[in-house]
């Protein structure tokens, strides 16, 4: 309510912070934290981030939507040079014939010096896309479930008295808009499929399986596959994992008329998928492998679960590496 007296919407994450002289005392002491540079504000700024769904309460340049980065830090060339800095990620593109397509809108063109910084840009960004069924949500980076407090993430002795007022004030904030990591499996909504993905090695390296069971909107298992691979390391179990997915859902012809949702609880294996250019070089040829089948998806998303979601396939993957022999199931 008070956010809303000082020109907060209620789509918004963060609280208006624009205008200050005109705010209370209360107010700028209450925002303090997103206007200055103090262990404050940087354990509240660096311990929010955001989940991109629709787009609609994200800004597109300000907030951590790309883990990791915050576009306008990254290329503050192109923030200088864009026509609305505050704009949110939905009203950076536009879907064409179902397929997300960027669109930035410059104060003018760009120089030959600036074209590499618009590039990297771009290269980023593309894999990226809003989807319209989700709603956008905030997450407390600290704690994977978002349940750690601010008192616990700060410490209150670092400042004093007031500190444990200013604390109830953005917890209650926090509490009213971060999502709290679900420990349960979300179907995909329709038009969807869901592909949950896990590696299993015994041993660094040793006998590694790979398994994945891929769902519909309606729960139905379309896909299940049990694999085992020989030796190697964890870290390329989870990434195998993720291209047999690819694999074996661009051998049908949903990939040409359902988007796809892989999800997977190993952070390294998405963000390589992701960023391809930040893995190991070892990795990086499996990375281009996967790179080619991204392009025979109609829509993609990669993301990271709690390991609590990936229970089911967490089982097969240990068993996986155990077997003698491939087991790969399709489902009508």
């Amino acid at each position: 309510m008070v956010d809303n007296r000082y020109g907060g919407k209620m789509d918004d994450f963060t609280p208006q912070v624009n205008n200050h002289r005109r705010f209370s005392g209360v107010w700028r002491n209450i925002t303090k934290p997103l206007t200055v540079s103090n262990d404050l504000s940087s354990c509240l700024v660096s311990g929010i981030g955001y989940l991109l769904g629709d787009g609609k309460s994200i800004q597109f340049w300000h907030h951590e939507w790309i883990p990791g980065m915050i576009l306008k830090y990254s290329f503050p060339r192109i923030f200088a040079l864009v026509t609305n800095k505050d704009a949110k990620v939905a009203k950076c593109g536009e879907f064409i014939d179902g397929v997300w397509h960027w669109s930035l809108i410059l104060r003018r063109r760009l120089f030959n010096w600036e074209v590499t910084s618009w590039n990297g840009l771009l290269e980023i960004i593309k894999d990226f896309c809003v989807y319209n069924s989700l709603k956008d949500a905030i997450v407390w980076k600290p704690d994977s479930h978002g349940k750690k407090t601010l008192d616990r993430a700060v410490g209150r002795k670092r400042f004093g008295l007031g500190w444990l007022h200013l604390r109830k004030v953005w917890e209650s904030w926090l509490a009213s808009r971060v999502r709290q990591i679900s420990s349960s499996w979300i179907r995909p909504e329709v038009g969807c499929f869901k592909f949950n993905v896990d590696g299993s090695a015994h041993g660094k390296p040793g006998p590694v399986g790979i398994s994945g069971v891929m769902r519909d909107h309606e729960e139905a298992v379309k896909i299940l596959f049990s694999i085992p691979i020989g030796i190697a390391d964890s870290n390329l179990d989870e990434l195998l994992a993720i291209r047999e997915a690819f694999l074996l859902f661009t051998a049908l012809q949903w990939s040409c008329s359902h988007n796809l949702v892989i999800e997977s609880d190993s952070s390294n294996a998405v963000k390589w998928v992701n960023f391809p250019f930040v893995a190991p070089w070892a990795m990086r040829s499996f990375l281009n492998q996967i790179e080619a089948l991204k392009s025979r998806v109609l829509n993609w998303r990669v993301v990271h679960v709690n390991r609590e979601i990936n229970f089911v396939v967490d089982t097969l993957a240990k068993e996986a590496a155990l077997r003698e022999d491939e087991l790969i199931e399709f489902f009508k």
